[in-house]
């Protein structure tokens, strides 16, 4: 079992709910886009968004007071990053508030796997939210390629990646890298199309049954696939930068 199986499971089933209370805004699937569907939750639940431009690796923050529920987001982020940034804090809004009144939250808390629950946990919703199981399986289903899933919902190529293979271990109950593996090559097949020297229907993630999984995995075990990206540790782990106060570099960004 892996470490915080029981924290992950819970934080799918939450994300999960949380999806099916807000699903009926999502007309056409392979449209999707998570900004507009973060938002709309996000307003639905009463949050007040702010935003503001952090000199730290802060990238967003979640709070409840006598007055309000915040999330204040980091307006330096590209697009994709502050959309998994909001995603995250409504983790801990759905998941954690009722525990803790405020999160502040650096770059590490969004990509390291190896850090508290809560983390983890506010990761795994923010995922699920920015690319339900339902719309991802819509695109797959109608052979979207790699970058094109990343293009229309406006995620990261890192965290579509690990969507992805999340999806891959719940769906087929592969383990990690066996579903490391077949992502790769459908990333892989997609930047050949790019560049105009496959089609990335190719792809074993299009032929993919629960019945061929075991020999498309042993295939590709023997296709001597590049797993560079998906072991890369700088996806995961960024450098950590030196640490200050959260509390006085909110104070002193915030509040002067």
């Amino acid at each position: 079992m892996t470490l915080y199986h029981r924290e992950i499971k819970e934080a799918i089933s939450i994300a999960n709910d949380v999806y099916d209370k807000y699903k009926n805004i999502i007309k056409k699937p392979l449209n999707f886009r998570a900004d507009g569907f973060v938002i709309h939750i996000l307003y639905s639940e009463g949050i007040q968004l702010d935003s503001h431009p952090f000199s730290s690796d802060i990238c967003g923050l979640f709070y409840v007071d006598e007055y309000e529920k915040t999330i204040v987001y980091n307006s330096n982020q590209p697009s994709e990053r502050r959309n998994f940034t909001l995603g995250h804090e409504l983790g801990h809004y759905f998941i954690h508030s009722e525990m803790q009144s405020q999160f502040s939250d650096r770059t590490k808390d969004l990509v390291d796997n190896s850090i508290k629950p809560f983390e983890i946990q506010a990761n795994v919703f923010a995922s699920y939210i920015l690319l339900p199981k339902y719309v991802l399986e819509w695109m797959l289903s109608s052979q979207y390629s790699f970058y094109r899933i990343k293009k229309v919902v406006k995620i990261s190529k890192e965290a579509l990646f690990w969507r992805l293979v999340n999806h891959f271990i719940e769906v087929y109950n592969f383990s990690s890298k066996e579903a490391i593996l077949i992502t790769e090559e459908y990333r892989q097949y997609s930047i050949k199309k790019i560049k105009n020297e496959a089609h990335h229907i190719n792809a074993q993630v299009f032929k993919l049954t629960h019945s061929n999984k075991h020999s498309i995995v042993e295939n590709l075990m023997s296709s001597n696939i590049d797993l560079s990206y998906g072991n890369d540790e700088e996806i995961r782990k960024p450098k950590k930068k030196s640490m200050r106060s959260v509390i006085d570099i909110i104070k002193s960004e915030l509040f002067s």
